[in-house]
């Protein structure tokens, strides 16, 4: 099977692909920064639920914690804006496949604190570009930021991009 990293994984539909792609029996990475954005008790525990301590996480950061309960997961309290130890993490891992789902999300927030968007958004994003470049991974999933802008009628949700390295 493949070993996934998951952005956003303490996030909702982090939290429920990470747990289908561990039934479908992959390795799995889970990353998030676990920001005040949301409630950060409910991204503890929907850690908690994978067998990812709060504890272990907030004495942790930067550092790979294994779960308790599912042998083939572990998760990383990480900022996407670290590009070297995100480099790191994709150096010593060597994902196969990863689905960006990390993002500062809510349009209102991003009038009033416009730098926390390009910091998380761009430069993340950014950030794992260049890790998938250096370290290459065979697919790469990529879910926008919570709203698509503009006025195009086709798209008003999510819009996936795909992209294949070789």
């Amino acid at each position: 099977m493949s070993k996934i990293l998951v952005t956003g994984s303490a996030g909702f539909i982090g939290y429920h692909l990470v747990n289908r792609l561990l039934a479908d029996g992959h390795d799995v990475t889970g990353l998030d920064i676990i920001n005040s954005y949301y409630d950060i008790n409910l991204k503890f525990d929907r850690l908690s639920e994978t067998g990812i301590d709060r504890a272990d996480v907030e004495s942790s950061v930067g550092r790979l914690v294994k779960s308790h309960s599912q042998n083939r997961y572990q998760f990383i309290r990480l900022d996407l804006e670290k590009g070297n130890e995100l480099i790191d993490l994709f150096k010593k891992e060597r994902f196969d496949s990863v689905v960006h789902l990390a993002a500062q999300a809510g349009v209102r927030h991003s009038l009033t604190h416009p730098h926390d968007y390009i910091s998380a958004n761009i430069t993340g994003f950014l950030n794992i570009l260049e890790g998938c470049r250096h370290y290459p991974v065979k697919h790469l999933v990529y879910a926008s930021s919570s709203s698509v802008y503009g006025a195009n009628k086709r798209c008003r949700s999510r819009c996936i991009i795909m992209w294949t390295t070789r």
